[in-house]
């Protein structure tokens, strides 16, 4: 279901606009569904923010995987991702900033197709998955057929056709654009094919080890590349499941809060930036607001920095 949430008003609307993925079809745990629900309660409580971003698209199923079976769960999906994709497309081409809050990490394809799609002109586009997972598989690959498992594979031109034809039947990126940050829980043949393709993987024993702030400085060097511009994907379990427990698919010895808050102050406000992400929130598996806290952060220093369209 795609229930358009935007005003008719002539006043103009906030920079920032949400699309919003109350989705969980695409993995085993639905409740990531209910997870733009309840960050949109959340933020309702801070006026300045409330204000500052306006929520474009509520792009919805309240299904669970296990009611529907692999096949039903990709066509749904599918249909569901044509809707995201057109959501970023005209949210860039009216002149916003497209924010998704997911939902499962399968909103990916469709939201980043869109924004890709709408700056072809420009160029392409690099883009920065932060995650603990590779998101890589197709349909032939993938163990137990979640499409949350498949967003970047498809991105990059491999899947199901439904997927990597999203408004343009060309892949929507292009492996040198692209890196991985955090990456620790993966399946090989995910690895055999992004490796392959020569993507840039930073696994987190690369990043115990030079740390995050040269981690990032380099996975910026890589997408600010792409002449069309950059986004940021973050799935929550890319990080410590003690800083984000509001996740369905927590994976030990992930990413600091802290550290990544501060790796991003270095992007908001660069004016290549054309979209960022943030996905697979659990709200059921949350512990003392730790994850809307930090989502709500996330979000605050990205309209700090876009007020004014800057």
């Amino acid at each position: 279901m795609l229930l358009n949430t935007r005003s008719s008003g002539s006043e103009m609307p906030p920079p920032i606009q949400i699309v919003a993925y109350a989705c969980g079809i695409g993995g085993q745990f639905a409740g990531s569904r209910d997870g733009p629900a309840a960050f949109r309660n959340h933020i309702e409580q801070f006026a300045d923010l409330r204000k500052r971003v306006g929520w474009h698209s509520w792009i919805e199923d309240g299904r669970a995987f296990s009611e529907l079976g692999s096949q039903q769960v990709l066509e749904s999906i599918i249909t569901l991702s044509r809707q995201l994709a057109q959501a970023s497309f005209d949210i860039i081409t009216e002149g916003g900033f497209p924010v998704l809050i997911g939902g499962d990490h399968s909103a990916a394809a469709g939201y980043w197709s869109g924004i890709c799609a709408a700056l072809a002109p420009e160029g392409d586009v690099g883009l920065i998955w932060i995650d603990a997972h590779m998101d890589s598989h197709t349909p032939q690959t993938s163990p137990n057929g979640y499409v949350h498992g498949m967003p970047l594979a498809a991105l990059l031109g491999y899947g199901h056709q439904g997927l990597t034809t999203l408004l343009s039947e060309r892949p929507k990126l292009k492996p040198a654009h692209v890196c991985l940050i955090g990456t620790r829980d993966y399946e090989p043949e995910e690895k055999t094919l992004l490796q392959s393709l020569g993507v840039r993987i930073f696994f987190m024993d690369e990043i115990h080890y030079r740390g995050l702030p040269a981690v990032f400085e380099d996975a910026l060097r890589l997408v600010r590349q792409a002449s069309g511009g950059y986004g940021v994907t973050i799935d929550l379990d890319g990080l410590n499941p003690e800083d984000a427990p509001g996740v369905s698919t927590p994976a030990a010895n992930g990413l600091a809060k802290a550290e990544l808050l501060t790796a991003m102050q270095g992007v908001y406000n660069d004016p290549r930036l054309v979209g960022m992400e943030i996905s697979e929130f659990n709200p059921a598996n949350d512990i003392d607001n730790r994850t809307l806290a930090l989502m709500h952060a996330l979000l605050a220093g990205l309209q700090g920095k876009r007020d004014g369209r800057t």
